[in-house]
This record gives structure tokens, sequence and C-alpha cells, in this order.
């Protein structure tokens, strides 16, 4: 560092003026003067770490609340994917449910094809039916976008965190 030359080369300015034959008078002066830049040169370096330490205190306290924003992001995340995995089992449970019932009801169709109340019935109920599977696959299509939002806001996150990490470690290291 430039701060241990100084003090080097002050140090050997002064064994070198030693061996020179001064007056008592001139070597005080001479002290003095190393003395006087001395002082300086702590100063200076009280200052550089004052303001080290205040820029690596700022860093831990945006680090600090940027955690906190990480783990809540994270809790929400998990609980909405909890819940999109709950909403995606329970619709596909319905979907199943609705599927055998357009079987049950083309099976009961083609045996009753005789008859066409039933099959006026049963084009009813497979309207119905069929409905009812638009709208549930609409809901799916609707958690599957919810998904894709969550994704999306937790890799922006993470980049922000990463990124704020690495201006972290280039303030440490300066």
């Amino acid at each position: 560092m430039n701060y241990i030359r100084i003090l080097s080369k002050s140090s050997l300015q002064s064994s070198s003026s030693s061996v020179k034959s001064l007056s008592p008078s001139e070597e005080v002066t001479k002290l003095q003067t190393d003395n006087d830049k001395l002082k300086q040169t702590v100063e200076s370096l009280k200052l550089t770490v004052e303001a080290r330490d205040a820029a690596i205190g700022t860093l831990a306290r945006e680090k600090e609340k940027l955690y906190v924003e990480l783990k809540t992001a994270q809790r929400t995340n998990r609980n909405l994917q909890q819940q999109l995995e709950d909403e995606r089992d329970m619709h596909s449970k319905e979907k199943e449910y609705l599927m055998n019932e357009i079987k049950r009801a083309a099976n009961k169709n083609e045996s009753e094809s005789i008859n066409n109340v039933y099959n006026n019935h049963d084009d009813r109920i497979n309207n119905i039916i069929m409905e009812e599977m638009r709208s549930k696959d609409e809901i799916i299509y609707n958690i599957c976008d919810k998904y894709l939002k969550i994704k999306r806001s937790k890799m922006k996150l993470l980049r922000e965190f990463r990124t704020l990490q690495s201006e972290s470690q280039k303030v440490c290291t300066v």
C-alpha cells in the first residue's frame, strides 16, 4: 500500500538524517514534520476505514432487506404452488369423472338408440358435460397462467439478489 511506502520512506529519511550531523533544533524540526506527516497519514486512513465501514453497513442492511424479501417471496411461491397442485388435482379428478360420465352416456346412447327421447336426453347431458369440461379446461389454463407468473417473479427476484450480492462483493473487495 502507499501508506506503507510513505512510512518506510520517512523512516529511511530519518535514519539517513541521523547519519548526517544535524543540529538538535534541525533534528527536532525534521522529527516534527515527520510526525505531522504520520498524523496526516493516520487521519486519512481513519477516514478511509470509516467510509468503508459505512458502505459495508449499508450493504449489510440492503442484503438483510433483500434476504427478508426473498424468504417472503419463497414462502409465497411455496404456498401458491401447493394451492396450484391442489387445484390441479381436484380439477383433474373432476375431468376424469366427467369423461366417465360421457363414456357412460355414450354407451347408454348406443344401447338405447332406438328411442329418440333418450337420444335427446343424452345429447343434452353430453352438451352439459362438454360445457362443464370447457369451463374446467379454462380453470386449468388460469392455474397454469398463475404458475408461470410465479415462476417469472421468482426468476426476477433471483436475478436481483445475485446482482446485489455481486455488488456487495465488489464493495467489500475494494
